[in-house]
């Protein structure tokens, strides 16, 4: 390894800006690194992973190196999906695909079909299920899971059972079985989960989400008390579930004490459960926590963290701080959605700013190219 890769890589190491990065970039053109794939690679890595503020950069680093591989896609795709714009998680992966000499893996689209999922595009999910077919990755345990999630959440119940009946893995049956019994009898659902000789975190989080999707607070309550009793640590989906039911219950005191095993256990790391917190909160009458909450996370607030704390604020009457929260959300860069104005035009509509109303209204659609929805008529 030359003097100039070795300390290429040190300077990566202990790299924490974007500016650096940038410095570092500009080292590895000059002193033509830019094909060395260990370089490359670690400087993608950091800026698509490790620089809260650099993944737009992971982007056009991606475009520039000559010979990316699988890895510096499918990372990017990934963190992609989870960012304010996981549409362009998609985009990433046609460019992949145009790129004939990088294949797409498994892991491909696997984290491809979780951006469809979540932003119900049945239409693209229908492609990218013909595209794994062509490669043969139907039958990879990871496609073929997230293929089922994909088809459950875009309310295609006929496909998610016919691919779940054509993988032949045994070990993804008891907790796919769940999920899709859930989709009919929940009753159903529960005597497999009290068959299966062997109980693992998956099963026990389908049951829970679906006692908390179906109104049944209580079990839910009840399983996941269980499921600490059988020593088994709960999950991001189990955790979200419970918090779920916390929230549409009004059961506060049971919120805060998830809010303390999540903190200990470092899942406030992640949005999704730090949005699901501030939910609970709001909804259990408790904006101030919420709030409290919402300004702990210091790095990767997406557009539904901003937008649960505005709705939260709205939902309580602080009609001038659910205003200011919007002003200071576009000032921060983040795009609002129609949710997020349904949220502010309700709280215009209850404080009585008519004037307001109509002005977030007209920017809604001239501004921000949101249709209104019969919500906002």
């Amino acid at each position: 390894m030359s003097s100039s890769q070795q300390l290429c890589l040190f300077l990566l190491s202990k790299c924490r800006s974007l500016k650096l990065a940038k410095q570092i970039h500009a080292y590895v053109d000059k002193n033509g690194l830019y094909t060395d794939p260990l370089v490359a690679g670690k400087l993608h890595l950091l800026c698509a992973v490790s620089i809260s503020d650099a993944l737009h950069y992971a982007r056009c680093l991606l475009l520039q190196f000559p010979n990316p591989d699988a890895f510096m896609y499918n990372t990017l795709i990934r963190e992609l999906a989870e960012s304010e714009t996981p549409s362009d998680s998609l985009h990433t992966f046609v460019k992949m695909r145009q790129q004939s000499i990088v294949l797409p893996d498994g892991f491909s689209f696997a984290f491809t079909l979780k951006v469809v999922a979540n932003c119900r595009f049945l239409r693209a999910g229908l492609q990218l299920h013909g595209q794994a077919l062509c490669h043969g990755l139907d039958s990879h345990i990871f496609v073929g899971t997230t293929l089922i999630s994909m088809y459950m959440e875009c309310g295609n119940v006929h496909s998610a059972r016919q691919v779940f009946e054509e993988m032949s893995d045994p070990t993804l049956s008891y907790g796919m079985q769940l999920s899709l019994r859930l989709l009919g009898k929940l009753e159903s659902a529960r005597q497999a989960f009290f068959e299966m000789p062997l109980k693992d975190d998956v099963s026990w989080s389908t049951m829970i989400v679906g006692f908390a999707h179906n109104g049944l607070f209580n079990e839910a309550f009840g399983f996941f008390r269980q499921l600490q009793r059988e020593r088994i640590r709960p999950n991001e989906v189990s955790l979200t579930g419970v918090l779920s039911a916390c929230a549409q219950a009004g059961a506060f005191e049971f919120g805060k004490i998830l809010h303390g095993f999540i903190q200990k256990s470092g899942f406030l790391q992640i949005v999704s459960m730090s949005n699901a917190l501030m939910d609970t909160y709001s909804r259990c009458g408790n904006v101030v926590m919420a709030r409290l909450v919402f300004q702990n996370m210091l790095v990767g607030r997406n557009v539904v963290s901003w937008t649960s704390m505005i709705a939260g604020l709205a939902m309580h009457g602080h009609g001038e701080k659910t205003i200011e929260l919007f002003h200071e959300m576009e000032e921060c860069g983040v795009t609002p959605d129609g949710i997020t104005f349904i949220s502010l035009l309700y709280d215009c509509s209850h404080a009585g700013l008519v004037e307001q109303g109509c002005a977030y209204f007209s920017k809604m659609k001239n501004v921000y190219g949101i249709e209104p929805a019969i919500e906002q008529k």
